[in-house]
């Protein structure tokens, strides 16, 4: 397995909004170097907030279909099937949104 970070932008507000924007990507490659087919459970955690000012969203869009998200735990898991020899590629988005002014307590 090899994570790769795809891109982390730090995004200020825009002209009517006050929300700031930290944005990542992570790319997860999966090989399967075994001599049967395998399924595996694969999950990566995002962040979690417990600060009602900050909200984390998983990027649905981008991220690799068929995942479950636990908005609770920050955990993004789904079950694998891969074939012997075979890769598959995991693409997980993630955006935290706060405010401008928010400064850390």
């Amino acid at each position: 397995m090899d994570r790769v970070d795809l891109k982390e932008l730090d995004r200020s507000p825009g002209f009517l909004s006050s929300t700031k924007k930290l944005e990542q990507a992570y790319r997860v490659k999966l090989e399967n170097r075994v001599s049967d087919a395998v399924r595996m459970e694969a999950r990566e955690s995002i962040p979690v907030s417990k600060d009602e000012a900050i909200r984390v969203e998983l990027t649905e869009s981008e991220t690799t279909r068929g995942y479950r998200f636990d908005a609770v735990r920050g955990f993004v898991s789904g079950q694998i099937d891969l074939p012997r020899g075979a890769e598959k590629v995991v693409d997980l988005v993630d955006v935290v949104k706060l405010r401008d002014d928010w400064r850390m307590p």
